[in-house]
């Protein structure tokens, strides 16, 4: 009693599907097994299919991300470099400004000192001549 399909001891009860389908009341008919095994190879097919898709998705996506995470970088150190270069340009203008102060300062100390110059010259002239000074009172 029992037999194939590792049912051992276990009797098939006559009423089962089984048995209506033409088994045997030790299991699975020749055909059933061949059936079940190319259902099962079928099965397996399928998911390695899957798992090779889900492997070639991850794959991809992984591609993607590290594209993603480059360009981000890249992007970054773009800005990075113009914000320097602005910073540098400002630098650069704020110095040219500087030395346009300073050099418009010196200017006008330059010429102050020219008119002071020129009022002691107006000043020593009219004094040795007898004239009054223009600067003096009187």
């Amino acid at each position: 009693v029992g037999g194939g399909g590792g049912g051992g001891d276990y009797e098939i009860p006559a009423n089962s599907p089984s048995a209506e389908a033409g088994g045997t009341a030790g299991g699975l008919t020749e055909e059933q097994k061949k059936e079940k095994i190319a259902a099962a190879a079928a099965r397996a097919r399928t998911l390695r299919h899957e798992q090779e898709k889900a492997k070639e998705d991850l794959r991809h996506k992984e591609e993607t991300s590290k594209k993603l995470r480059e360009a981000a970088k890249t992007d970054l150190e773009k800005k990075k470099e113009a914000v320097e270069k602005r910073a540098a340009e400002k630098k650069k203008d704020e110095e040219a400004a500087d030395k346009h102060a300073t050099s418009e300062i010196k200017r006008q100390m330059e010429a102050d000192k020219a008119e002071r110059r020129a009022n002691k010259a107006a000043h020593t002239a009219s004094t040795a001549v007898g004239l009054p000074s223009a600067t003096s009172p009187g």
